[in-house]
């Protein structure tokens, strides 16, 4: 009887599903036993994100340039360039969990079940036998590219997670050259990439050329492949207009703050290592012993028994081995850095090629065990099994163990992971814990600030400056003398490097730092809420609600601020920063300025030589003496309307496709049931 239900639990098609979905329960279990929030390097900038989309949903005042409710409510636009459609589906989440961790632990299962069933159907695609493609889907989701969003929350993670299903587009082009490209498939997935993290699908796209010039080469319908592939770009450009259009948008209408570079990019690559492996760019860039072992044995038994070899498995083999080596220390970074530097700033880490690498060795070596091309006897079937068990173990381990002291931190007095950039507004660590606990999901961003420069207007005045003077280029440009120190001893000979110049030069690379200014302009001239106001809920509810009773719009500031500015959005989604000067003069306020973006003083619509903005668009305004109120919007191009709209309507075509093709296949399977019976 036992048996007999083993044998069907076997052979029932979802197991590899159950197992893959509650292994990454097991990985994420650490955070609901600790309930504890991991806080790592990338954390606070995308629980901004998603606090923003979660409170234009719960409010249902839109605005999808401008935000209005994260990063210090300073009217930045962060989401229309970085995952806009995800960032609105977390926001949904939160709506419906209103709680940081319920979200944290549930972004970390999905995160892991997607990469490992996206794996598993990879492989399966690829001819691999279901316990080869299970254990393949273990591996990919338990190594250190998928974990890092369980402990850093490094984006890179998603791109891992979905970069096999994009990879199914290149084994259909290899396996079947009647027609390899399907044009709907292969957009919708690009376009889902591209609505989460746009340097994802470049590297999927990378990853995806020399699928499509062995695939072009070997189907004998080359205008028909060429057809469907220009249809599948025309299709994800639709798809993804909201996306593109909004770079148009801002990258066009003035100059914007490219993410942060990296001083010496040959650190964050990867290397071979023989412990545990790296958790994420940040932290660490080792394979580990189960990878290096794994990818040097894929990539060595490919290159011995090359005849033998699947022309699928060699196009894995060579194009993972090619993005492992550009993600080595081979590859001369520092240099290309130096030469060009906005290399840094878009790719910031060489090791994000690792999960082009990762995704193509692991299903790689999946097919050189799993597809039936060698026949192994009895004895080695089982030491591949064994080593297949003990692999899965090892990462498992690692994985839950890394999870589990992540999560322990929470409950020690270093709270974050990180506290790179970071300014606490709070009394002491309990009072951190206890608000992002809570239901008012706004004050522990209040409380935990990060000086995040991402995107930020940059005036024209201020282009060549900060080009010249940023921490990248002055630290390759390397200008500290070399002098004899006055001060040496009787009798010392040679140059040396002036200590003092060197000194000066360290000041001059914090001083040219975006994040030590946004600070000082931002976080450090923003309004900090009084921690009775927190006490009673949300801060800005809070406002509204003394607003009824008849108090002042002055009085309310006054007891819920301690600073002299109040922020609120405005029904159209303007957002108004008010605050009383007890003399008229200059301020610098905390919020930002682009191209696009309109202002009112008072009532009175601001012309672009009525205001100034500092080097990382920062308002400059004269106020009048007692009460001021500046009101900004973001209002764009009229030609980004209809882009908006031709997403909007793309998506929608693009769901009923799907619906109706759905339909179709489970009437044609019960018309087949039926006949076979």
């Amino acid at each position: 009887m036992v048996q007999q239900l083993l044998r069907k639990v076997r052979r029932a098609r979802c197991t590899p599903i159950i197992i893959i979905g509650l292994v990454a329960l097991l990985a994420v279990a650490p955070q609901l036993w600790n309930h504890g929030i991991i806080l790592g390097i990338d954390a606070i900038f995308h629980l901004n994100r998603f606090y923003d989309a979660y409170q234009q949903i719960r409010h249902h005042v839109w605005s999808y340039f401008q935000m209005n409710y994260g990063f210090q409510r300073t009217g930045r636009v962060v989401n229309a360039l970085y995952g806009p459609l995800f960032s609105y589906a977390v926001g949904y989440l939160l709506l419906w969990t209103h709680s940081w961790l319920a979200v944290e632990v549930l972004l970390g299962w999905l995160v892991l079940f997607i990469a490992g069933t996206g794996m598993y159907v990879l492989t399966r695609r690829a001819g691999v036998r279901r316990l080869w493609a299970t254990v393949a889907g273990l591996v990919y989701m338990l190594s250190g590219w998928v974990a890092s969003w369980l402990t850093t929350q490094e984006f890179t993670a998603w791109g891992a997670a979905l970069m096999p299903i994009i990879l199914l587009a290149g084994v259909r082009m290899l396996e079947h050259p009647e027609r390899p490209v399907r044009v709907v498939p292969l957009a919708l997935i690009m376009a889902i990439v591209l609505q989460m993290h746009v340097l994802s699908a470049v590297l999927g796209t990378l990853a995806l050329l020399p699928f499509v010039a062995i695939g072009l080469y070997r189907t004998p319908r080359k205008g028909r492949m060429m057809v469907d592939l220009i249809l599948a770009v025309v299709l994800t450009l639709v798809l993804t207009a909201n996306i593109w259009g909004a770079m148009l948008e801002v990258y066009t209408s003035g100059h914007v703050l490219a993410p942060y570079a990296p001083n010496n990019l040959s650190t964050y690559t990867v290397t071979p290592s023989f412990g545990n492996y790296g958790r994420g760019t940040i932290n660490g860039s080792g394979l580990g012993l189960v990878i290096t072992l794994l990818f040097a044995a894929q990539i060595v038994t490919v290159l011995t028994r090359w005849r033998y070899v699947r022309t699928l498995n060699r196009t894995f083999t060579v194009t993972g081995t090619v993005f492992l080596l550009l993600s080595s220390q081979l590859v001369p970074w520092n240099a290309l850095a130096a030469r060009w530097s906005g290399l840094g700033n878009f790719l910031q880490f060489p090791s994000r090629l690792l999960v082009v690498a990762a995704t193509l060795l692991v299903a790689g070596a999946a097919m050189t065990v799993g597809d039936g091309t060698w026949r192994l006897g009895r004895t080695p079937r089982l030491w591949c099994r064994a080593a297949a068990l003990a692999a899965v173990g090892l990462l498992g381990v690692q994985t839950v163990t890394d999870v589990q002291n992540s999560a322990e931190a929470w409950n020690k007095p270093q709270v974050l992971q990180s506290q790179t950039s970071i300014t606490m507004n709070a009394p002491d660590v309990a009072t951190i814990r206890e608000t992002f606990n809570g239901r008012h999901l706004g004050r522990a961003l209040q409380m935990v600030a990060k000086a995040t420069p991402d995107y930020l207007p940059v005036p024209a005045v201020s282009v060549r400056w900060m080009r010249e003077n940023s921490q990248s280029v002055l630290y390759h440009q390397e200008r500290v003398a070399v002098t004899n120190d006055p001060d040496a001893n009787e009798g010392a000979v040679g140059g040396r490097i002036n200590a003092k110049l060197y000194k000066q030069q360290q000041v001059a690379l914090d001083d040219a730092s975006p994040y030590n200014i946004y600070y000082a302009q931002i976080i450090a001239n923003a309004p900090q809420y009084s921690y009775a106001a927190y006490a009673s809920g949300d801060p800005e509810q809070y406002v509204q609600d003394e607003a009824k009773k008849g108090v002042t719009a002055t009085d309310v500031a006054g007891m819920t601020k301690t600073t002299r500015y109040h922020k609120a959005t405005l029904a159209n989604g303007a957002l108004a920063t008010s605050w009383t000067a007890t003399e008229a003069g200059a301020v610098q306020l905390p919020v930002v300025a682009y191209a696009h973006t309109e202002l009112w003083l008072n009532g009175h619509r601001l012309r672009r030589g009525d205001y100034a903005r500092t080097d990382i668009g920062a308002v400059i305004v004269y106020a009048r003496k007692g009460a001021n109120q500046l009101v900004q919007r973001y209002v764009p191009a009229r030609w980004f309307s209809p882009l908006w709209h031709a997403a909007l309507i793309g998506w929608g075509a693009v769901a009923l496709y799907v619906l109706g093709d759905a339909i179709l296949r489970v009437r044609q399977w019960r018309r087949l049931h039926v006949a076979t019976r």
